[in-house]
């Protein structure tokens, strides 16, 4: 959703990115008010989504959880963790000048399947990108990129769920 405030005279925000889903509902608000009705369904941007290791249901987790980790981790630059399957994180990782990328990098998995455990989600599996962080199209830097919500629960014929092997 993209808000516009113009109440601003100085420097009006013309256009910001909250993250949240909205749908139009049909027809008008039943406050009277002629305007299209919005129903927002919250922030989804950038929660990933995992498969309870159990099999039924799934568990969210913010980029907050990844993110208080690895600013903690010594010698992290910068950092990006990328859901490349409903198990798998691929983690990006640009080391701090001076610092042992290898050190860096085994440090900050660490770190990662260490929060995973303790939500539960043991059977998430972590690797490295061997890649530096990306930013979007429009030159935007997200920290971390979620599966698109279809494929985040896709039933996997070989199992219960897709393991992203």
């Amino acid at each position: 959703m993209l808000l516009t405030n113009l109440a601003n005279r100085v420097q009006p925000i013309i256009r910001y990115d909250v993250g949240d889903r909205v749908l139009i509902k049909p027809g008008h608000c039943g406050c009277g008010n002629p305007a299209p009705a919005l129903l927002v369904e919250g922030r989804t941007s950038d929660v990933l989504t995992f498969p309870a290791a159990d099999g039924n249901g799934h568990v969210d987790v913010p980029p907050l959880a990844f993110g208080s980790t690895l600013d903690r981790t010594p010698g992290v630059g910068l950092f990006q963790i990328v859901q490349a399957a409903p198990t798998r994180l691929s983690v990006r990782l640009l080391p701090a000048p001076g610092a042992d990328a290898g050190e860096v990098q085994e440090a900050a998995l660490k770190g990662i399947g260490e929060v995973l455990t303790g939500l539960g989600l043991a059977h998430v599996t972590v690797e490295p990108a061997g890649e530096p962080p990306r930013q979007t199209a429009g030159g935007k830097f997200r920290v971390v990129v979620p599966l698109p919500a279809a494929q985040a629960m896709r039933p996997n014929p070989g199992g219960p769920l897709d393991q992203g092997s």
